[in-house]
């Protein structure tokens, strides 16, 4: 007969598939409360976080320590959920032990992506973008579609081919669930294009005397001009981080 965590998990699932979150959360805590998770329960707790928790760092010490009671065996075939959980909370580092060798899915590409650019892999990153490329043409529903320009947007704005990343987020517009991303990146590239021309402007009017002879302007309005330019140069570096370009 199936033993007390068998029998928790099984109404788990039936609570996922209900949506019943109330019930699914107090099981999942029950769940991972148990001296010995077995992988099925582990991975149907996790699950269940995924969908329902809000504070999902709440749970991280209550899903490690799960997950170390697992063997071997077991904590490699536990192994996306673990990637899936530390993506959700942001912990690059944490993820990128998890990262699936051959990531095949539609998510899978993109939290992978979203990892190896955030921990500056980004080599390996082109080499998933590639991937992402040949499996935009077959990909089906909107969701796949949306995860895999996400991910080659994500890794455009990283390397500043900001040209073909615009062709790609006018796309990404109109698929969901990453729309929203989709414009959040065309207004960021337009905050990078114009951060980079108050920058020239900037350079420009450095010197009084060339400024001075280029356009015939008096030094006053040279200083001008120079603080304007030095306000939008701050305005737009608020929107794009400087420092990781995405």
């Amino acid at each position: 007969m199936n033993s007390t965590t068998d029998l928790q998990r099984e109404e788990l699932e039936g609570c996922l598939q209900l949506g019943m979150e109330r019930e699914a959360l107090n099981l999942t805590r029950r769940i991972l409360a148990r001296k010995r998770v077995g992988l099925k329960a582990f991975r149907s707790a996790v699950d269940a976080l995924l969908i329902f928790a809000d504070g999902l760092h709440y749970w991280r010490h209550r899903v490690v320590r799960a997950f170390d009671q697992l063997n071997n065996r077991e904590k490699a075939k536990a192994s996306p959920q673990m990637f899936h959980f530390y993506v959700s909370l942001n912990l690059w580092e944490d993820a990128g032990h998890f990262l699936p060798k051959k990531p095949a899915s539609a998510h899978e590409l993109l939290f992978s992506m979203w990892t190896l650019l955030q921990l500056d892999r980004v080599t390996e990153a082109g080499n998933l973008r590639m991937a992402c490329c040949r499996l935009l043409n077959k990909a089906g529903p909107d969701f796949e579609q949306s995860c895999m320009i996400e991910a080659m947007g994500a890794y455009l704005m990283k390397t500043r081919d900001l040209d073909l990343g615009e062709k790609y987020w006018w796309l990404g517009t109109d698929l969901w669930p990453f729309a929203p991303q989709a414009w959040e990146r065309l207004a960021k590239l337009h905050a990078m294009r114009g951060l980079e021309v108050a920058h020239c402007a900037f350079e420009f009017m450095r010197s009084e005397e060339d400024v001075n002879e280029a356009i015939g302007i008096s030094p006053e309005d040279v200083d001008v001009l120079r603080q304007a330019f030095r306000r939008h140069a701050k305005s737009f570096a608020r929107v794009v981080d400087g420092r990781k370009g995405w």
